[in-house]
């Protein structure tokens, strides 16, 4: 259903507070959030949003945007979220709309990959393909099909798999995929789910470089054209306006790696948000950490940096001619890694693990 006018899809007016639900907003109440300038997020144009600062303020921001939290003063209406606001006044106001299943309501997803063990128990790896049971055998596809409602249509989960490049992996089983595999894998689930906007958090974290590239630049296809998997097909016309904006919540305070789509970053400190476009964002990080440099004693010798050639230092990995097998299983017949660095470590060594896997998969050891 298409608003006679462009809403936004969130608008925080300026000096908004947040408060838990149910609490009272006292002035000695100190908020969990506030929002220095406010915070707007339209719902069609150009625009790209990353969520940026402490761990605990991002989580809180993003179950703002969840509306799991309470605004004050809360403005009046559309309120806080007006795209949503007129789609269900305008429903309303048409007998049965709101039941239609092929309308459903504009909603908001968050999409995380990190779970951790909620009792804290050590979780058996071997197990993964040493004792497959038969639901571990449903594929990428039947995984679409079945947890998704409304179910995807053919043609969407086509578009969206391809847009991911997962077509191979359609068909493969879920346990069989990499980390990265995967990783896409919830990411598509998320498009053809539909939501009027989807919070990825932490979309790129235990990434090799080369897939966090990868990544973004699919991220970034979705967000600047807009499209709408349940539409797919269809003309360029009959979706615009109606695609899905995506907001990323990133670690840390860093430009390096921001996306080239993002054009505006929401950066939580101590409490408190501030909307900031792309380039002021640039600039003031560039001027706290000019700031933020240590100035020497004028009467101190400074500190000369010894200069340490990399053949001379000890490599911290160096493996010739291993070969992996699983039983009766030739897992990698022969590989070599030598690095003198942690951080070039899970970069090289990704192609063999997700070999390693896909070779488990087609050949599972019983």
């Amino acid at each position: 259903m298409r608003s006679p006018l462009p809403l936004p899809l969130v608008r925080i007016p300026a000096r908004t507070r947040v408060f838990p639900l149910g609490s009272a907003a006292l002035p000695t109440t100190i908020p969990l959030l506030q929002f220095r300038n406010g915070l707007n997020i339209p719902s069609d144009g150009e625009y790209g949003l990353a969520i940026v600062g402490q761990g605990e303020g991002r989580r809180r921001l993003v179950q703002t945007l969840l509306s799991k939290y309470r605004f004050h003063p809360h403005p009046p209406a559309p309120g806080i979220f007006p795209y949503a606001y007129n789609w269900a006044r305008e429903s309303h106001a048409q007998e049965g709309a709101i039941h239609d299943p092929i309308q459903p309501p504009p909603s908001i997803r968050h999409l995380t990959f990190s779970k951790p063990s909620l009792t804290g128990e050590f979780t058996d790896f071997t197990a993964r393909y040493g004792a497959l049971q038969e639901e571990d055998a449903d594929t990428l596809l039947q995984f679409f099909r079945g947890s998704l409602f409304p179910s995807p249509k053919e043609d969407a989960i086509t578009a969206v798999a391809s847009i991911l490049r997962i077509e191979h992996l359609l068909h493969l089983p879920l346990v069989a995929l990499s980390s990265g595999q995967t990783r896409r894998s919830r990411i598509a689930a998320g498009f053809l789910a539909a939501p009027r906007m989807l919070i990825v958090e932490d979309p790129f974290a235990g990434l090799d470089v080369q897939s966090r590239q990868e990544i973004a630049v699919m991220l970034g296809r979705v967000n600047s054209r807009g499209i709408d998997p349940h539409t797919a097909g269809r003309g360029a016309d009959d979706t615009e306006g109606q695609g899905m904006r995506l907001v990323l919540s990133l670690r840390g305070t860093a430009t390096i790696g921001l996306p080239r789509y993002v054009t505006h970053v929401a950066r939580v400190t101590d409490g408190e948000v501030e909307t900031l476009s792309k380039e002021e964002y640039v600039e003031r990080v560039k001027d706290e950490e000019t700031t933020h440099h240590v100035v020497p004693d004028p009467g101190s010798k400074p500190a000369v940096a010894q200069s340490v050639e990399p053949s001379a230092t000890k490599p911290v990995v160096d493996v010739q001619g291993v070969s992996v097998t699983y039983g009766e299983t030739k897992v990698s017949p022969h590989f070599s890694l030598k690095t003198r660095s942690l951080l070039a470590l899970s970069a090289a060594e990704s192609p063999v693990i997700s070999g390693t896997r896909q070779r488990l998969m087609a050949h599972p050891p019983r």
